[in-house]
């Protein structure tokens, strides 16, 4: 008997528009559910509020307008410390802070390649990406060679 594995659902945060279109038919073409696209932090944390099917993973972005990736995320793990990222920027002066969060850190640009295994490998986990209820910042966030 084999076992059916479901697609992980996903929110795309990021404010440039081509890129969010790229990752919106690539995740569609694998059949991924897109929750939401946000074009900047504070319409990101708005949509989470709001979305009926909240994502397993966020892919965040870090310079926005309004409100960095960094706030956002904080503000999103505040409604749910279970919600996984993968931060995607091309400010690496980010990736520590994002990383001591829980995120996995891809700088951009990032093969699409690249993308889909950190994604499929962030859903094969199990384990919460950082403890809830207020407890300290999950380090252990590497999966495996080059933060896969």
């Amino acid at each position: 008997m084999s076992e059916t594995r479901l697609s992980p659902s996903i929110a795309i945060v990021d404010d440039e528009k081509d890129l969010v279109d790229v990752y919106t038919r690539l995740f569609r073409l694998k059949k991924m559910t897109v929750c939401f696209v946000a074009g900047n932090g504070v319409e990101a944390v708005d949509s989470y509020r709001q979305s009926r099917v909240k994502p397993d993973i966020v892919i965040m972005d870090n310079r926005m307008p309004l409100m960095n990736g960094l706030d956002a995320m904080k503000a999103i793990i505040a409604i749910d410390c279970k919600v996984k990222f993968i931060f995607l920027s091309a400010d690496a002066s980010v990736r520590e802070q994002a990383t001591d969060m829980g995120a996995v850190f891809l700088k951009k640009p990032a093969s699409l390649q690249e993308l889909m295994r950190t994604i499929e490998s962030l859903s094969n986990r199990h384990d919460s990406p950082r403890p809830c209820g207020g407890g300290g910042p999950f380090r252990d966030n590497t999966l495996g060679a080059a933060g896969l």
